[in-house]
């Protein structure tokens, strides 16, 4: 098994792979951290990389994500490679098993099924898949409108009703998933003000 690594050596590492991969120098990466807003140097990345220089913090992280377009947990957890990562202090996980826990996709282990942090996990997860049905609901609500834009292009009566019938099937889903969120105190992400009035119209939402 590979030694493990800290998190930042992890990050150190998973840097050093992709600027290598893209071809790009220390001076290259330091430059487009720079033009993305978090000021680094040449001397910056040979340090992280060689392990002189001991963190980093969530706003390079996440700008790090930026510059390699890659996503930031990416850089943390890279899935399909050997890494050992210490997580917490004393307590190692590959970097699936990471991926896992940071994303609320797994229950970690120290949290026991019949505990209060159980019941903490849920509730929080619980929001996360709310907003995983959302990101479904308005695929779907997108891929429906495309279909009647196509329907009415082509002037195919038939195929036009079907394709409306189709939309406002995804549109009660969405907005079954909207009236959920708003029930639990939360904010929908951002979407065509056009979604809401129809739903209201035909009677998938109750009055604002």
């Amino acid at each position: 098994m590979a030694q493990s690594m800290s998190p930042t050596q992890v990050i150190a590492t998973s840097v050093r792979r992709l600027r290598t991969d893209y071809g790009w120098s220390a001076q290259r990466l330091a430059d487009e951290m720079t033009a993305a807003g978090v000021k680094w140097d040449r001397m910056i990345v040979v340090n992280l990389e060689h392990g002189r220089r001991g963190t980093v913090d969530v706003a390079e992280l996440l700008v790090l994500g930026r510059v390699f377009d890659v996503p930031p947990l990416s850089l943390l957890a890279p899935i399909g490679h050997d890494d050992v990562i210490e997580a917490l202090p004393g307590q190692t996980m590959q970097p699936y098993d990471l991926w896992q826990w940071v994303t609320g996709k797994e229950r970690p282990t120290w949290i026991a099924s019949d505990s209060d942090g159980s019941r903490r996990w849920l509730d929080a997860v619980g929001t996360n898949i709310i907003y995983e049905r959302w990101q479904d609901a308005e695929g779907s609500v997108l891929l429906a409108q495309r279909d009647v834009r196509r329907a009415e292009k082509i002037g195919d009566a038939n195929r036009t009703q079907d394709a409306r019938s189709r939309y406002f099937e995804a549109l009660e889903v969405w907005a079954h998933v909207l009236t959920a969120i708003r029930r639990k105190g939360l904010v929908p992400p951002d979407f065509p003000d056009e979604w809401e009035s129809e739903a209201r119209d035909v009677g998938l939402l109750g009055e604002a």
